[in-house]
């Protein structure tokens, strides 16, 4: 059954690669990004369509730690995850008034349903762990202002909103007492990651194969985070006795950052084919109180960081107008 699954997942990403031709990449992904004229990738606006493939073995990292917990109480939390799947995208990209150029567009992610491993340290004690099914999605809207600086070189300013969210089921045992799957745990980010970079883009004359390099980030990354686990039996919080653990905060440290490149080739003068690769990381980082918001359960701060990483590769189809 699990090699049937594997067999569909495989034949529905081909099918998907093969129907959208085209490059997934972040340089595609914000719009035309090449200098008025030859080194635009589709001209000077357009409609895209994307598809790739998105991995990493430690795609989804994310823990708590709070430091002079009394005895048997969780004194953190970890949970660690791999992401894989297909990522689909649609551009629409315009020129202005030179040199300044505009890209808007969407996507969402189709992860595969996952394993999480789960670390939970315990004040005074051995730490316990365990094991989940985690269940990941995430989608995005994004816009960037383009500006021409050389023939060969363009500067970005955009920003990229991306909803992040995971359900974790079936837990193979429980923290305190038998009984883990019937615990649930549910993690929900809403990131806003401004950015600025630049793209260098080559053109060849003729049908020689279009090159672009790029590289965008910010080293503040701003949201919202939101985290809840029940845990059959209970745990203890700061001393008392909780049903789970839970807290929300905003988020305004961390960084964002995006490296990747894409080649090209023009197919009878109507659409631009190529292939991409592209690098992706996301850390973000807050003081999160935890607790049940009730008097009987004071609220603990603990340290919340959160890490996103991703490797894509994929294809591109673009129609220029």
């Amino acid at each position: 059954m699990r090699s049937l699954r594997r067999n569909s997942i495989v034949g529905a990403f081909a099918v998907a690669l093969v129907f959208f031709l085209g490059s997934f990449g972040m340089i595609a992904a914000q719009g035309c990004y090449g200098p008025s004229g030859a080194t635009c990738s589709w001209g000077p606006g357009g409609l895209a369509l994307y598809a790739g493939y998105f991995t990493h073995s430690k795609g989804a990292d994310f823990s708590f730690s709070a430091q002079n917990q009394p005895a048997g109480s969780v004194s953190g939390l970890r949970q660690q995850f791999g992401l894989q799947g297909i990522e689909l995208e649609m551009i629409l990209s315009f020129k202005l008034a030179p040199p300044l150029g505009l890209a808007l567009g969407c996507g969402y992610d189709f992860p595969f349903t996952v394993s999480s491993e789960e670390v939970v340290p315990i004040a005074g004690a051995a730490s316990l762990s365990r094991g989940w099914r985690a269940e990941p999605r995430s989608g995005n809207v994004h816009a960037a202002v383009t500006m021409d600086l050389y023939p060969s070189l363009v500067g970005l300013l955009g920003i990229k909103y991306e909803a992040f969210q995971t359900n974790f089921r079936s837990a193979n045992n429980g923290l305190t007492v038998p009984g883990g799957g019937l615990d649930t745990a549910d993690l929900s980010f809403n990131m806003y990651n401004p950015y600025i970079g630049v793209v260098y883009s080559t053109a060849s004359r003729g049908n020689g194969p279009n090159i672009q390099l790029g590289l965008i980030g910010f080293p503040t990354l701003l949201g919202n985070v939101d985290y809840r686990e029940t845990v059959f039996g209970g745990i203890t919080v700061g001393g008392i006795a909780a049903e789970g653990f839970q807290g929300s905060n905003s988020i305004g440290e961390g960084y964002y950052l995006n490296a990747f490149g894409d080649v090209s080739l023009s197919a009878l003068n109507l659409v631009q084919l190529g292939a991409y690769a592209k690098y992706e990381v996301t850390n973000a980082a807050c003081s999160i109180n935890v607790g049940n918001r009730n008097s009987s359960l004071p609220d603990v701060a603990y340290k919340f960081d959160f890490q996103k990483r991703l490797w894509s590769f994929g294809g591109r189809l673009s129609i220029p107008f």
